[in-house]
């Protein structure tokens, strides 16, 4: 460093500290340093922090998880030079410089120098946000999030608006209130046609289409197919202007443009991804969208449109979108799944309401209306948004009614049991997982009654602490073992003998059986693929509460403290929520030294103790 760019460093370190003391986050600092220096973002951030090239080399090394320390002085010099000379630093490195600077990957870059990264690359700075470390860092509470509620900032890559009934926290977007869920007088689970069941009407007379959303009253704010909003309608013109401008807002669409005018030099694939984005929920189905081919995004349009007849070649190409929205799910949570599943669920709607279908045709339709109800309910779940996931379960089972599939009716039931037992109404669950249990008998698929026996099982053990839950569980891997590759059912694609074991863990835990919970977390967590993020978070916090009933607090404050590493990087406020449930079991050793330091560590990603 020569000697002008040192007395520059500590100009801005004196600068910075003063600032800190009036409670200024770092990124305020860099903003301010900015009106000074005309050097890049990345350069600014050092500066606020007041470190050397040296110190951030040697702290970003530490913190590289491949473990390589291959960032060196110059290399650091040349990313901070760029564009202007140097080389252009990867997204890997400004991700992890985001977090040693404690802001987000996007401030260490201007838009046009984001623009010149692929999508993956994008999508990756996009989620490197570590502001919860600035200590003077807090949400934003200048406007309320919804009338009544007190404001706060939205979660990344989710539009408020899609989550009626949720507040943010600095864990995320809080639940509710425990609501009561709807039970067997609201559902009368065992009929196999139950017409007060079905939200549209399950056989349309002559030249009537069949609705497949309800049309409760109208209320502001919310979009269509939205619980408590209005149903999309098609009038004439794209889908995105019948459905009132889809799930983007007036800011959305400000930012939609903006992006795609500074990353999209084409204007005709321009203007075909904004409108693509607008019928799919906005920004988050742009990393989606540009992975399609091209041709199947004209087709896409040309459906939404309805410039042609639905037909196979459509109903796969929605299909495939579908089961990509699921692993993305899996991989980042449901904060940016599920506006563009609620909007596509809304143009599938659509197309049920208003094209005309041959028989064949609509049961395909319906049946991707299912799956769509069944990802929107499961991510709603997640976001512990249980009413909007009871509803979407609802409409699920009465499109499974109309279709006369009892495997599908099985499975939403043993997700109502699934989500009953989170919200502990033990005998709510048993109500659905007996329900699961006979009409997943009446399919006769292996696979089916292998997951709706793990509903059971759970729900015996919590309920009843009946050691039949585990019998249940060996006759599920059974059943799993027996129909591998023998299944039709696409919902299922996740479920093998393996993934069966998963769950062993939870009810040995609820069998008050420690030592067996023990050893089978330690056998899963070894086996899992790095792929299952949300699975390995929920498994490692079962684990940890099986070392507290064991009286292993150090090692329980440790798989506390790994799973939350999940947490960070992972909207899935339920995985959250898990973390606070296992952190309060701690709560008689408070003072113990490991729980100390994990409280600090909680703290320290998401200001826990708020």
């Amino acid at each position: 460093m020569t000697g002008e760019g040192y007395r520059t460093l500590l100009d801005c370190r004196r600068r910075s500290t003063a600032l800190r003391a009036r409670a200024f986050t770092y990124d305020q600092i860099a903003d301010v340093l900015a009106l000074d220096h005309d050097v890049s973002p990345l350069r600014l951030y050092r500066y606020a922090h007041g470190r050397t090239a040296a110190d951030v080399v040697a702290a970003h090394n530490d913190l590289d998880p491949a473990g390589t320390a291959g960032l060196r002085e110059a290399r650091l010099y040349d990313y901070e030079s760029w564009p202007a000379t140097g080389r252009r630093p990867p997204a890997r490195t400004l991700a992890i410089l985001a977090r040693l600077y404690q802001t987000t990957a996007r401030h260490l870059i201007t838009t046009d120098a984001y623009a010149t990264y692929r999508p993956r690359d994008r999508d990756l700075l996009d989620r490197a946000d570590h502001r919860h470390l600035d200590t003077h860092h807090r949400p934003s509470h200048e406007a309320p999030a919804l009338p009544g509620v007190p404001g706060t900032a939205p979660l990344p890559g989710i539009d408020q608006a899609t989550l009626p009934g949720l507040t943010q926290t600095p864990w995320g977007l809080a639940h509710p209130a425990p609501s009561q869920p709807a039970t067997t007088s609201d559902m009368t689970h065992l009929s196999p046609r139950n017409e007060a069941l079905a939200p549209w009407p399950l056989a349309p007379g002559p030249g009537e289409r069949a609705s497949m959303n309800p049309q409760p009253p109208t209320a502001s704010g919310l979009f269509p197919g939205a619980p408590g909003g209005p149903p999309a309608r098609f009038t004439g013109g794209s889908f995105a202007a019948a459905s009132g401008g889809s799930l983007a807002g007036a800011v959305d669409c400000t930012g939609l443009l903006r992006a795609l005018t500074a990353e999209e030099a084409d204007i005709k694939r321009r203007d075909l991804l904004f409108e693509l984005s607008l019928i799919l929920g906005g920004a988050p189905a742009l990393p989606l969208l540009r992975h399609l081919p091209s041709d199947d995004r004209d087709r896409l349009a040309t459906l939404a449109r309805r410039h042609t007849a639905v037909d196979d070649s459509a109903l796969d190409l929605l299909e495939r979108l579908t089961a990509r929205l699921w692993a993305l799910d899996e991989e980042l949570g449901p904060a940016k799944v599920l506006p563009v599943a609620e909007a596509k669920r809304a143009l599938v709607d659509d197309l049920l309401r208003h094209a005309t279908l041959t028989p064949a045709l609509r049961t395909r339709l319906l049946r991707l209306y299912w799956s769509l109800s069944h990802l929107t309910g499961w991510s709603r779940f997640d976001l512990l948004d249980y009413d909007g996931a009871t509803r979407r379960y609802t409409e699920g089972l009465a499109a499974a009614h109309e279709l006369r599939n009892p495997a599908l009716l099985a499975h939403l039931h043993g997700l109502l049991a699934h989500m009953a037992l989170y919200q502990k109404r033990p005998t709510v669950a048993l109500d659905h997982a007996f329900a699961a249990e006979g009409w997943a008998k009446e399919s006769s698929d292996n696979l089916q009654q292998s997951a709706t026996a793990i509903q059971v099982a759970r729900a015996i053990a919590v309920a009843k602490r009946d050691p039949r839950a585990l019998r249940l569980l060996d006759r599920a891997t059974d059943l799993a073992d027996r129909s591998q590759g023998g299944s039709a059912l696409r919902h299922l694609f996740w479920l093998t003998p393996e993934r069966v074991a998963s769950y062993r863990t939870f009810c040995l835990i609820e069998l008050k059986r420690p030592d067996l919970a023990i050893t089978e977390a330690q056998r899963r967590l070894a086996a899992m693929g790095l792929d299952s993020v949300r699975e390995r978070g929920i498994l490692q916090l079962e684990y940890a509460l099986a070392l507290i009933d064991h009286r292993e607090i150090p090692e329980a404050a440790a798989m506390i403290g790994e799973a939350t590493g999940i947490v960070t990087g992972h909207s899935s406020i339920r995985l959250a929520h898990s973390v606070r449930q296992a952190r309060n079991q701690l709560q008689p050793w408070q003072d113990n030294r490991h729980v100390r330091d994990l409280d600090e560590k909680l703290h320290t990603l998401k200001n826990f103790n708020q």
